[in-house]
């Protein structure tokens, strides 16, 4: 199913479905990288129901989905990643938590993001790496780190979306420096959708994912500085 077809027909169960300890989790993460080095104007790219608006004070968010902007608690606007509705260098900061890049023609996306981002600005972001594709990690050592794609179904929908490796990401921001980088779920598997809490077997494989490899989780996380014209 087309993307924007699916977020459109899913708004109503999106919070519910965001309802669990894997998603609060992340966002845990999240919080921490806005409160590190979210300032000034700062524009929200896949803002979805507008759960990190909340937190940042001026603040827009663009999705392509209305009805998830419906939902939306701040100031929206409906529109692509790929074609951004701002002039140039209009913010100070950008955000693009979890699953845009996957989704999105990343090289046009990062182009945008580029040309309204001010010199000096920030691009907080997150994503679902090639490591999503395998669920034990020792399997992760074997099979090759290459670009692929994810097929999955969700409330009966199914989903393609792009998975990406450090490397691929960090030559997509060319014209922008690497500040921080990180991952989570490198042991414990993410629980998408299931209403339940970690058990302990879960919540010890977290402590473990602290001294594992960075690059082999799930979930990466990087915060870019524009350094370009």
């Amino acid at each position: 199913m087309e993307p924007r077809k699916f977020y459109d027909r899913t708004a109503d169960s999106y919070e519910k479905r965001q309802d669990n300890t894997t998603t609060k989790y992340m966002r845990k993460k999240e919080e921490e990288l806005i409160r590190k080095y979210v300032s000034g104007r700062t524009l929200d790219v896949g803002c979805g129901t507008g759960c990190h608006l909340k937190l940042i004070k001026n603040s827009i968010g663009i999705d392509f989905s209305l009805n998830m902007l419906k939902k939306a608690d701040g100031d929206v606007v409906q529109a692509e990643a790929e074609i951004l509705p701002f002039k140039d260098e209009s913010f100070d900061t950008l955000i693009c938590f979890f699953s845009v890049l996957n989704f999105a023609d990343p090289e046009k996306t990062v182009k945008e993001m580029g040309r309204v981002l001010k010199k000096d600005g920030a691009v907080l972001l997150s994503l679902s790496s090639v490591w999503d594709m395998y669920d034990g990690f020792f399997l992760r050592k074997i099979f090759p780190r290459e670009k692929c794609k994810k097929k999955i179904r969700i409330e009966g929908a199914r989903v393609v979306f792009n998975l990406y490796r450090k490397k691929d990401i960090i030559d997509l921001f060319r014209g922008f420096k690497l500040v921080e980088f990180s991952s989570l779920f490198i042991t414990q598997k993410p629980y998408w959708g299931w209403y339940r809490d970690f058990s302990r077997l879960d919540k010890f494989r977290l402590k473990i994912d602290r001294v594992m490899p960075k690059t082999m989780g799930r979930i990466y996380f990087f915060v870019f500085r524009k350094t370009g014209n």
